[in-house]
């Protein structure tokens, strides 16, 4: 089980996941007996995703979640085995959406930022929740301003912080 986990299939994570990943195994070195522990993470940021999913949205949230992601290729065994964190970028992007349902734009614009750092796709999510803040900014609906700004101001600055964590 220890050769499969450290089989080299590819590294395809952006440096931003390094950042985060490269750390924890840093502080936890992957050896015979702590590999083990390393796929916990995942679950762990997976029961996470369905809580936030829980907060935001009711108990059909997490059920609609756990339905879909059980029946998909990206939780069959052969594709996570040997890695951690893997759903870092699902767990940030579910609770952006949580965020964003309960009105708190500063926190959403955070999680949407991690989450398109970590894989790429994540930013329709971003582009989907920025359209709509910056039409009502547009139209001058009331509070738009505040709402925009930190949705932006939280986006933006994770993003910079980020990669320029990166990069150094």
């Amino acid at each position: 089980w220890f050769d499969g986990a450290l089989q080299d299939i590819g590294f395809n994570n952006p440096p931003t996941w390094s950042v985060i990943g490269g750390s924890i195994s840093q502080l936890i070195p992957i050896t015979q007996t702590t590999y083990l522990l390393f796929p916990l993470f995942d679950l762990l940021l997976l029961l996470g995703g369905c809580w936030f999913l829980y907060w935001g949205f009711g108990y059909l949230g997490p059920l609609i979640f756990i339905l879909i992601f059980s029946t998909s290729y990206i939780s069959a065994f052969n594709w996570n085995m040997g890695s951690y964190f893997r759903f870092l970028w699902l767990f940030e992007l579910m609770a952006a959406v949580s965020f964003l349902k309960k009105g708190r734009y500063l926190e959403a614009g955070i999680f949407l930022a991690i989450s398109t750092l970590m894989r790429v796709f994540p930013i329709f999510f971003a582009i989907g929740a920025f359209l709509p803040l910056l039409s009502n900014f547009v139209k001058r609906k009331e509070s738009s301003h505040k709402v925009l700004k930190n949705f932006l101001v939280g986006f933006l600055t994770t993003s910079f912080i980020l990669i320029t964590i990166s990069v150094i």
